[in-house]
């Protein structure tokens, strides 16, 4: 009996020794655990913390970086629009002698479209709003008599070309158109009729008026011109016809036109003034 107590006594304190062995090895790792737990946190999550909070601090500036050296892009692509400005084109402007076609330099030409005018010389090559570009010549070298621009205004698409050419004519070549205006029923010298003067040759046009001598001319270059009225001395009809002239160098066309006035004049006829027809010979001997 005593031996068999002896034996359960033995049982339960290998039991507990056992036990005891059990949580002192159990006893470590749960310690070592919230050790090892508290250092991994705290030295872990603090690194990664900064680490991730600088990469996009790092990020943003690139961003803002890359943004900053696009924006001078548009800013250079201003400037290229604006030198070639598709709004407008290119105007050419050359000068020739009349007689012998050769170029002649010296020429000053203004050309105007909107509200924007230039004065250039002649072989010029400008750059012009687009729309109708007028041009006249604003100066002539010396040795010429006459000028006139072919055309005087000429449509500029654009992106487009447009050209003037200016011609010249010396002193001594050029001839000039006389009018001399009278009273179609009376013959009496009228002022103050005005004409225009078309060349055949090109759109050039000068206005002549007669002056109280009832008288005007013009000079012009060589070649054909229409003569029209446009308008006519008060009180007298406007003539419509249109007459056309040849002009010669040093010579002078003169013309001699007419105008009815718009009231006819009442003539006053006195019978008792009249010859009988019985008083007037006959021509018959018998």
């Amino acid at each position: 009996m005593i031996r068999y107590l002896h034996r359960i006594l033995f049982a339960v304190a290998a039991l507990l020794v056992a036990v005891a062995a059990a949580a002192a090895m159990t006893s470590p790792e749960v310690s070592a655990a919230p050790t090892d737990s508290p250092g991994s946190t705290v030295t872990t999550q603090q690194p990664q913390t900064p680490s991730t909070t600088q990469t996009p601090s790092t990020t943003t500036p690139a961003a803002s970086t890359s943004q900053t050296s696009t924006e001078p892009a548009p800013t250079s692509t201003t400037p290229n629009s604006s030198t070639t400005r598709p709004g407008a084109g290119t105007v050419t402007v050359q000068a020739i002698d009349v007689k012998t076609n050769i170029p002649v330099s010296g020429v000053g030409v203004e050309l105007a479209s909107g509200n924007t005018v230039r004065t250039v010389n002649t072989f010029a090559r400008v750059e012009m709003p687009a729309g109708v570009v007028s041009a006249s010549v604003t100066a002539i070298p010396d040795g010429y008599a006459r000028s006139w621009v072919d055309p005087s205004s000429a449509y500029l698409p654009p992106g487009g070309q447009a050209s003037f050419i200016v011609s010249l004519v010396r002193t001594g070549q050029v001839g000039a158109v006389s009018i001399t205006k009278r009273d179609a029923v009376t013959g009496a010298l009228l002022p103050g009729a005005r004409y225009r003067v078309t060349a055949a040759h090109s759109d050039l046009s000068v206005i002549l008026s007669t002056s109280p001598s009832g008288t005007g001319s013009v000079q012009v270059a060589p070649g054909g011109y229409t003569i029209q009225e446009i308008g006519a001395p008060a009180g007298y009809l406007l003539d419509s016809a249109v007459r056309f002239v040849e002009v010669v160098p040093s010579q002078t066309r003169s013309l001699e036109l007419y105008d009815a006035p718009v009231e006819q004049p009442v003539i006053v006829r006195d019978p008792s003034g009249r010859v009988p027809l019985t008083s007037i010979p006959t021509g018959r001997t018998h």
